[in-house]
């Protein structure tokens, strides 16, 4: 009995579990088919999306094809109404001597073309005993027989031959099969050579030149260039210690040492289209100009150079440079242009004028544009554009340098000048202003506050280098100057100690007292008890300007001490 109750519940449970492993089976028979169906559903999706990106595209296409027939079918209509016209006019002829008629469709009479675009002339003729050809005479080119065939109606389209800018002219007969010639039919037209912006830009890209990989060279000379918030604060103090008058520039605006703007043209890519006509020399100037901009900005960063120069001075020679780049180049391009242009584009070339004297700021920012085309004009042939490129590679360095460009050439570069801190001497009352460099330019400027222009000149033509500091005393107290020059030769010192000298008894007003001083030297000190001294020994000129005497002199002798 106990057997068959064992065997009863082993068959019971053998039963449940085939049913169970059935279930399973049917399981993992569902899971498979959900997973296959999935992935097709993916494939589905996939290619239901590049059918949809490939119908966007075959809309686009219909659509550009739906426009071309339209236009087609507009000029099919315009020369159906033509030759409907012509029909017209010629209904009432006697078809024995019937006399032809024709027109030019296009282009209209009077019209100006570019030059560089292809001219198509449309010539329509009608008579009812068949047009056998058409004549054109293009200019006074020989004349063109369009042979026909004898159709009553014709439309012919002909290319016209335009090789150079001006008016041109256009003659048409048509001539039937009797042999009678229509009355003539003449258009005259204006091709004018406009270049498309590309075209400009890479006549541009030509005159300047491939691209270099050498590195730019760097000047050493490092001193303070605080930014633009700091110039304006210290501008009316340079031009106090330096005896230029206070200027409405400073109202406006212009600070001490700005000598150009970077060199921030329109981007070339939405200045214009590359394929648009420029219509105007003074667009074709402005587009130029941009792409010189642009080439400076991208191949040699001008904007970046420009704020991270060393010193005031260095900053104004890579203005020349940049400015004489741009004239050079401008002036190539106008050399390159055709005759009938040339005089056009030197209409709209700004002209070269002298340095702005009316103010001290002024001339600061108008050194490059008066200074750097002759520079650059000094140092490049125009036959080498690589000497272009070298210019960038290796900038100047000083405006004596720009002044004078043997000394480029000869790369006679600024020395370092050593200036020793004044703080500590002058004591806790006494703050530092700005140390920077004058320059030859800023030297000669200085100089022509109380001198004469020519004897100036010579005065500063051996400069080699300097270095200036500005103190003042308290917060709104007065100032003392330090100023050291270096020359290329004792007789540079010489000259402008003896033309110094001169410029301290004009500063005074001729009431000079001399001061006792220190070996090699001379000092001054006129009512107001303001005192100049001047140092000079080899090729060293040292300078201090100082409110009282004492201070002048103790001052110089801390500065000229070995």
């Amino acid at each position: 009995m106990f057997i068959i109750v064992l065997a009863s519940l082993f068959w019971f449970l053998y039963s449940d579990y085939d049913a169970v492993r059935e279930q399973a089976d049917k399981a993992n028979s569902r899971a498979t088919r959900v997973a296959v169906m999935e992935e097709e559903a993916g494939q589905l999706r996939a290619e239901a999306d590049q059918i949809q990106a490939t119908r966007a595209v075959l809309e686009g296409e219909l659509a550009t094809a739906v426009y071309s027939q339209e236009t087609l079918e507009q000029e099919s209509v315009n020369d159906q109404q033509t030759i409907q016209a012509l029909e017209t006019r010629a209904a009432g002829q006697v078809s024995g001597d019937s006399i032809p008629e024709v027109i030019i469709i296009s282009p209209t009479n009077g019209a100006s073309v570019n030059l560089a675009d292809s001219v198509e002339v449309v010539v329509a003729a009608f008579d009812p005993n068949g047009i056998r050809a058409i004549n054109l005479v293009f200019d006074s080119n020989p004349p063109l027989e369009i042979l026909v065939g004898g159709e009553v109606s014709k439309i012919v389209r002909e290319p016209w031959p335009i090789s150079d800018s001006g008016e041109h002219t256009a003659v048409v007969t048509a001539v039937n099969s009797n042999n009678i010639s229509s009355q003539t039919t003449s258009i005259t037209i204006t091709a004018e050579n406009k270049l498309t912006s590309q075209q400009i830009i890479d006549e541009v890209t030509n005159i300047i030149g491939p691209l270099s990989t050498e590195e730019n060279a760097t000047n050493e000379i490092q001193v303070s260039t605080e930014g633009s918030e700091f110039r304006a604060e210290i501008t009316p103090l340079l031009l106090q210690a330096f005896d230029f008058a206070a200027t409405p520039d400073v109202e406006n605006g212009l600070d001490w040492g700005v000598y150009c703007e970077a060199a921030s043209g329109q981007s070339l890519a939405t200045a214009t289209s590359s394929q648009e006509a420029i219509d105007s020399p003074a667009k074709e100037l402005a587009l130029v100009q941009a792409t010189i901009r642009e080439w400076q900005e991208s191949q040699y960063q001008f904007s970046q150079q420009l704020a991270e120069a060393p010193h005031d001075d260095a900053r104004a020679a890579l203005c020349a440079l940049a400015a004489g780049h741009e004239r050079w180049v401008m002036e190539e391009y106008i050399k390159r242009a055709p005759e009938e242009r040339q005089a056009l584009l030197t209409d709209n070339l700004t002209p070269l004028t002298g340095v702005d004297n009316s103010t001290v700021l002024a001339a600061q920012q108008t050194v490059g544009t008066t200074y750097g085309p002759a520079f650059f004009k000094a140092i490049v042939d125009s036959t080498d554009t690589t000497a272009v490129l070298n210019a960038w590679n290796r900038p100047p360095q000083s405006t004596a340098q720009i002044l004078n460009p043997p000394d480029y050439t000869a790369n006679n570069a600024p020395q370092d000048v050593l200036l020793p801190d004044l703080t500590t001497f002058l004591g806790d009352d006494w703050n530092p202003v700005v140390t920077n460099v004058l320059g030859a330019f800023m030297l000669q400027k200085y100089l022509e506050n109380y001198g004469e222009t020519t004897e100036i000149e010579t005065a500063v033509s051996g400069w080699q280098g300097d270095k200036y500091s500005l103190y003042q005393q308290g917060e709104n107290g007065p100032i003392l100057l330090a100023l050291h020059i270096n020359w290329a030769a004792n007789e540079d010192a010489q000259e402008f100690a003896a033309a110094y000298e001169r410029y301290v008894n004009g500063r005074f007003s001729g009431t000079v007292y001399p001061v006792e001083s220190p070996e090699n030297s001379n000092c001054w000190r006129g009512t107001s008890a303001e005192t100049i001294c001047i140092f000079t020994a080899e090729t060293q000129t040292v300078i201090v300007r100082a409110p009282e005497d004492n201070l002048a002199v103790t001052t110089l002798a801390e500065m000229i001490e070995p």
